[in-house]
């Protein structure tokens, strides 16, 4: 059953990527490079490739709708938004405003509705 369901989640989560940070995605080839591709300097060396390929990544699934194993993706994708402290420029700098606030989002609309009175 799960397998299934993939596709239907893989599309549900590149859709919510696609939407969240097209916006912030330049618009001009040479800038949209720079974006993709931002310096990393002062991040831990073994680390430098994890990031190489998350925004690889995150540019095939941005420019051309086929990234690889999007749910992986937004698990990657939040995980550097909630827990990684490199301060990294970009599509890194996208991924963690969006991220949080899209969560930020979604934590005071549950906690909203749980406060809410009961009908009696």
């Amino acid at each position: 059953m799960f397998t299934a369901l993939l596709g239907v989640i893989d599309e549900s989560v590149k859709s919510l990527l696609i939407q969240k940070l097209i916006p912030k995605m330049p618009t001009s080839a040479p800038d949209q490079k720079t974006w993709f591709e931002p310096y990393l300097t002062g991040v831990d060396p073994r680390t430098i490739r994890h990031y190489q390929e998350m925004a690889r990544n995150l540019r095939k699934t941005l420019l051309y709708k086929n990234g690889l194993s999007p749910l992986g993706l937004v698990r990657s994708s939040l995980d550097y938004a909630l827990n990684d402290n490199s301060k990294l420029t970009g599509v890194f700098e996208a991924v963690k405003s969006e991220l949080l606030k899209l969560l930020l989002t979604a934590a005071w609309n549950q906690l909203h509705f749980n406060t809410r009175p009961s009908r009696p």
